[in-house]
């Protein structure tokens, strides 16, 4: 971000680069927090992409591409996920949008109980575009 100066050294003109995050950087991230899940279990990824511009349509594309039959298998799902407080019919709130990707190719899928919890933990942001 560049604020260039003003009369008397007040902000006067503002301007804000948003660089997206790229193909390589979901592969980078999956690749080093795959290594930290179970091989003998399910994993899920939890990925904030608040501040990823267009973080939901990009990342959501870009890591279905990596979870494939013999790349990511310890992968069952990964999470997007933003937050941030909103009005709501009882004042404001905190809110989370989440997306969740699963894994057809994983050596073991999520519960239903999971998978169930972390769409429902969405469902009061569905409203927020992103």
């Amino acid at each position: 971000m560049f604020v260039g100066g003003g009369p008397g050294g007040a902000a006067h003109h503002q301007v804000l680069v948003r660089i997206p995050f790229t193909d390589k950087r979901a592969e980078e991230i999956l690749r080093d927090e795959a290594k930290q899940l179970t091989r003998e279990g399910q994993g899920l990824i939890m990925i904030d992409v608040a501040r990823a511009s267009g973080g939901f349509q990009s990342w959501s594309a870009l890591i279905e591409r990596r979870l494939q039959p013999r790349i990511n298998t310890r992968i069952s799902a990964v999470c997007l996920f933003e937050g941030g407080m909103m009005p709501t019919d009882k004042g404001y709130n905190w809110l989370l949008r989440t997306k969740l990707v699963t894994n057809p190719n994983a050596r073991f899928q999520l519960p239903g109980w999971i998978r169930d919890g972390v769409v429902s933990a969405g469902k009061a942001a569905e409203h927020i575009k992103g």
